[in-house]
């Protein structure tokens, strides 16, 4: 249980908290400012959020109102150890700690004042059903009530040879706690009257349970020592044990859904080590989803944001229900600095793992700020449409990845160059007759020249159709002098099929076939 590991503890050096990310899952460090072990964190919304710790004779209540970008210290007035916080709404609040320390505020910590009454054992299981009805437990068996927001505080019964760890009520009647059993044995208690009276439920389990939670009235869990996970469906009146993979001691569980659950672990024995696993099968499986230190409480907001704390003032974050965004794709083609480059590219990149989709951007500046082609797109490629880009020009251009639990970040930024004209005249003699040339290659893919003659300035058309008549692309439409030009046909956009190829000079018209294959 957390008190026995706690003294354990003790002879323990305190280890410094991570400040990285952790490369094998969604979870991200944030700094608490304190160096107390963190016994327990509360979610109010996306933003606001408590824990509280303890090192010996010091107690610690820390706030953030940004979602954990900063912590913030709030004044105390015990410096008794802080085991509990559990928040009705972002201004009402209570704490429970060692030596009977029950606090409360009602202006989000900015005041905290004691509701303590005379007992001495240390107060390890806080619950508030809603504003005004409450629950405490102690080391001594004693479970204590109240109905007027902790004004009076009832002793409402005694369970013998029991010290309750955590409470859980799915509704105002009915409710659970799990702790040790006669000093040795876990135990997991069940009230169907709001407290009045508590009767155990037989879990099997031969180690201590340090929490319960139910999701409704049938199905819950237990967890506690040497990795115990158990499961019920009828309300408790039978468990079975579900493997976590872990003899760790399993401190805290938190359930969003039916199928989807985290538990934190940690052996204060050996702070170093500490995980957290998920569940995405009701508990049929648990998987590893981060390793750290020892890790003594979890909470979620919803199925994507939830916080651990633990060990040394740590603090991890997720806005992924602790998965992997997707990694930044690597750009592959055209390569950077290409120059020359068509109107209508199609730019290549790396298949990210667990992407869903991807965003493109093309600019012809190095930040962004304009934005000339922008899609999302389901495959690792995308082939710029006629017309947005122009000839002679720079361009820059990056992708990001994105999957249901979020988007990752933006890939390098690569430039490339285009072409530095659609139309080049070539040689200085002037031809004698108009001429269209069979375009070269033909068959193409993606991209064709077509050359002509000119024997005087004339007025130059010379479009692209598709095999059912439809313009597809005009390539010169412009006076020009006499001479023998080139120009350029993508058919990047283009399917594989036969397209023609029409010019217009004067009174000279010409229209030949060509055969795109891809």
């Amino acid at each position: 249980m957390k008190k026995s590991i706690f003294k354990n503890a003790l002879l323990v050096l305190l280890l410094l908290f991570l400040n990285n990310v952790h490369s094998q899952s969604g979870w991200f460090s944030q700094t608490s400012g304190i160096g107390n072990d963190l016994w327990s964190v509360c979610i109010v919304d996306s933003l606001n959020y408590w824990a509280v710790g303890r090192t010996p004779g010091n107690g610690a209540i820390i706030r953030t109102s940004n979602g954990g970008i900063n912590w913030i210290q709030q004044t105390s007035p015990t410096t008794n150890g802080l085991l509990a916080v559990k928040f009705v709404n972002v201004n009402t609040g209570w704490i429970s700690g060692d030596g009977g320390v029950i606090l409360k505020t009602s202006n989000g910590g900015s005041f905290w004042s004691s509701q303590s009454f005379g007992t001495t054992t240390d107060l390890w299981a806080l619950y508030f059903i809603d504003i005004n009805t409450g629950f405490f437990g102690n080391t001594g068996g004693q479970i204590f009530k109240t109905t007027n927001s902790g004004t009076n505080w009832v002793l409402q019964s005694t369970v013998s040879g029991t010290i309750p760890s955590n409470f859980y009520f799915i509704n105002s009647n009915t409710g659970y706690f799990a702790g040790i059993l006669n000093s040795t044995f876990g135990g997991v208690y069940k009230t169907t009257n709001t407290g009045s009276n508590w009767n155990a439920l037989n879990t099997g389990s031969i180690t201590t349970l340090e929490d319960v939670f139910f999701l409704n009235e049938n199905t819950g869990w237990v967890c506690g020592q040497n990795g115990t996970i158990m499961k019920t469906t009828n309300g408790g009146s039978n468990w079975f044990n579900q493997s976590s993979g872990t003899l760790l001691n399993i401190f805290e569980l938190y359930f969003t859904n039916q199928n989807t659950g985290w538990v934190v672990a940690g052996d204060a024995g050996s702070p170093s080590n500490g995980l957290i696993l998920k569940t995405t099968n009701s508990g049929l499986n648990w998987f590893t989803q981060f390793t750290t230190t020892a890790l003594y409480s979890i909470t979620f907001y919803n199925d994507n944001i939830g916080s651990a704390v633990g060990k040394s003032g740590v603090i991890y974050k997720t806005i992924t229900g602790g998965e992997l965004a997707p990694s930044a794709p690597i750009l592959l083609s055209p390569s950077n600095g290409s120059t020359n480059v068509s109107l209508t590219p199609t730019l290549f990149w790396n298949v990210v793992t667990n992407a869903l989709s991807y965003k493109v951007q093309v600019s012809p500046l190095s930040n962004f700020s304009v934005i000339v082609d922008s899609a999302t797109v389901t495959t690792n490629q995308r082939t710029i449409p006629n017309g947005k880009l122009n000839i002679a020009s720079t361009y820059f251009w990056r992708v990001n990845a994105s999957n249901i639990y979020g988007t990752g970040p933006w890939s390098d930024v690569w430039s490339f160059s285009t072409i530095l004209t659609k139309i080049n005249k070539t040689g200085q003699n002037i031809p004698e007759i108009y001429s269209l040339g069979q375009n070269h290659p033909n068959p193409f893919n993606p991209t064709t020249t077509i050359r002509y003659d000119l024997p005087k300035s004339e007025f130059v058309k010379l479009v692209i159709f598709d095999a059912l008549g439809r313009e597809v692309e005009t390539l010169v439409n412009e006076k020009q002098s006499p001479g023998t030009y080139e120009t350029t046909f993508d058919g990047s956009n283009s399917s594989s099929g036969v397209y023609y190829y029409k010019i217009i000079a004067g009174d000279y018209t010409l229209t030949k076939s060509m055969i795109l294959i891809k």
